[in-house]
């Protein structure tokens, strides 16, 4: 009866792992969806109204690209002087 159980476990495993990475592809996909609109104009509290999410996470989903443009900003400033 333990091999069962050891069966179970491991099938359980492997349905997690598969659960984790469609939660992952489901993120990314929600992550492009939201970049793509945002470059259509589109205001974060619209989209975050559309996709009933908290406006914060389309805000920080946003910030990591904008502080990259800063600090290529900063770097060719620092390059010019």
């Amino acid at each position: 009866m333990k091999l069962k159980g050891r069966k179970r476990s491991a099938r359980n495993d492997k349905a997690n792992t598969m659960d984790n990475q469609i939660v992952k592809l489901l993120e990314d996909i929600k992550r492009l969806l939201i970049l793509a609109l945002t470059k259509q104009n589109i205001p974060g509290k619209r989209i975050a109204d559309v996709l009933n999410i908290d406006p914060a996470i389309v805000s920080r989903i946003l910030a990591p690209r904008e502080k990259d443009n800063k600090r290529k900003t900063k770097k060719s400033r620092k390059k010019k002087k």
